[in-house]
């Protein structure tokens, strides 16, 4: 069986609707969880809910890195849909950062 192709294109900088496919924020969601190990480490987990929660979620990331001017995205657990993936309240923060002064992918 054949996966279907898809093409993605974000024409709006002042918008991030850019999603045309149609999603359930109460069952396309995602879950941070920091692993409490007993060694220094401590595992990050992006527990998604469905595939199409994570399809969201990297075109939330991938339009911040075309538009996004500060380097930064916070993703803060909230009862909505933030970049069309909804993080669950009992999620820890998710902070991600980029060199802002990067040039931008050609």
């Amino acid at each position: 069986m054949s996966k279907p192709n898809y093409a993605f294109e974000f024409n709006d900088p002042e918008s991030d609707d850019y999603s045309s496919l149609s999603y359930d924020e109460t069952k396309d969601f995602l879950t941070v969880k920091v692993a409490d190990n007993p060694s220094d480490r401590r595992d990050v987990y992006l527990n998604f809910s469905s595939r199409l929660a994570v399809m969201e979620f990297a075109k939330h990331l991938i339009w911040n890195a075309i538009y996004k001017e500060n380097g930064m995205v916070e993703i803060l657990p909230r009862d909505f849909a933030v970049g069309h993936v909804k993080l669950t309240g009992d999620s820890s923060r998710l902070f991600i950062f980029f060199d802002e002064n990067s040039p931008d992918p050609e």
